[in-house]
C-alpha cells in the first residue's frame, strides 16, 4: 500500500500539516486516524534512534514514567497469572533499560520469562537482570510461534514502520489467549490542547508533530482485528505530572475526567489491552 490508512487501508485521505519526520500528515476519510505519508518505513525509523527521538519532544505531558510502567505491570500480571503456564513467557518491545521488567518484578512477576527487542545500540552491554533482549530491528526477532503469554509496547507502537506488518509478526508470537498491551495518544486531548495553546501561541502544542501516527479507536480495532487480535480493555495512563504546580493542577483536574465512564479518550495517554482470538 503506497498512499491508503496503514490502520483500515481506506485510500481516500485528507492532507493536514507538514510533518517534521518529512512528508505530511493526512486524515483517513474512513477511521479519521491520523498517519504521514509517505508511509513511515524501517530505514527511518532506524534513524531516528540513532539521531535521539522527537517523539519525547513534548507533545504528551510529562509523566512519572515509573507509576505508568507499574500500572501495565499490574495489568499485565493480573491478567495472565495461572493461565500461562509455568513460568508464563513476555516480550517487551523497546525495552530500552528494562524498567517495564522491573515494573514487573516489583507487581509479584519475579517468576515471569523476560524477553525484550530493543534496536537502539546505546543499550548493548545493559544489564538487564535475567532478561533476555536482543539488539535488533522488531522484523529482524526470529521468536517461534505462539512464544509468549503477553507482549507489551510502552511508548513504542505510533514509532513501528510497516505497522500493519508489524502486528501481525506480534500477533503470531502469542499464543491463543495470550494478551498484546501497548499505548497511544489522545487525539482528542491534543486537539483540545492545541486549541487552548493556540490562543496563548504555545508553538508546542501544534497538532501532530511528534510522531507517524495517531489512531482514533475505530482505526486502532481495524488494526487489532486484520492481525487476529479483539480489544479487550481501555484506560488513561497514570502518572501524568507537568513541572510547574499551577499547570499540575490543571492538567490533573482534567485527566481525572478519563477515569469517568465513556470519557476515557480524553487522556492523554490511552492504554489498550487486546487479546488474541475473535
Amino acid at each position: 500500500m503506497v498512499g491508503g490508512c496503514p490502520f483500515c487501508a481506506c485510500p481516500h485521505t485528507r492532507p493536514l500539516t507538514p510533518s517534521p519526520l518529512g512528508g505530511v500528515m493526512h486524515r483517513c476519510g474512513r477511521c479519521a486516524s491520523v498517519f504521514r505519508l509517505p508511509l513511515w518505513i524501517a530505514n527511518e525509523a532506524a534513524g531516528l534512534a540513532v539521531q535521539g527521538s522527537i517523539a519525547r519532544a513534548g507533545e504528551i505531558a510529562h509523566g512519572d514514567r515509573q507509576a505508568a510502567l507499574r500500572q501495565a505491570a499490574r495489568r499485565i500480571h493480573t491478567t495472565v497469572r495461572g493461565a500461562a503456564g509455568s513460568p508464563p513467557r513476555l516480550l517487551d518491545i523497546g525495552c530500552a533499560d528494562g524498567s517495564f521488567f522491573d515494573a514487573l518484578r516489583a507487581e509479584g512477576g519475579a517468576g515471569w520469562e523476560l524477553h525484550g527487542i530493543e534496536p537502539d545500540a546505546a543499550w548493548m552491554g545493559h544489564e538487564y537482570g535475567g532478561a533476555r533482549v536482543i539488539h535488533v530491528p522488531l522484523n529482524g526477532a526470529d521468536y517461534a510461534p505462539e512464544a509468549f503469554a503477553a507482549i507489551t509496547a510502552n511508548d513504542v507502537l505510533y514509532l513501528l514502520p510497516n505497522l500493519v506488518e508489524s502486528v501481525r509478526q506480534i500477533r503470531g508470537w502469542l499464543r491463543p489467549g495470550a494478551v498484546f498491551l501497548f499505548d497511544v495518544p489522545g487525539i482528542a486531548y491534543l486537539r483540545l490542547r492545541a486549541a487552548v495553546g493556540g490562543v496563548g501561541g504555545w508553538r508546542r502544542t501544534r497538532l501532530f508533530q511528534a510522531y507517524p501516527y495517531y489512531p482514533t479507536m475505530r482505526g486502532v480495532d481495524h488494526l487489532l482485528r486484520g492481525a487476529g487480535f479483539t480489544r479487550w480493555e481501555v484506560y488513561p495512563e497514570v502518572g501524568i505530572r507537568h513541572p510547574k504546580t499551577a499547570l499540575r493542577l490543571v492538567l490533573n483536574s482534567y485527566t481525572a475526567l478519563a477515569h469517568l465512564p465513556r470519557m476515557v479518550r480524553l487522556a492523554p495517554k490511552v492504554v489498550i489491552l487486546a487479546y488474541v482470538g475473535g
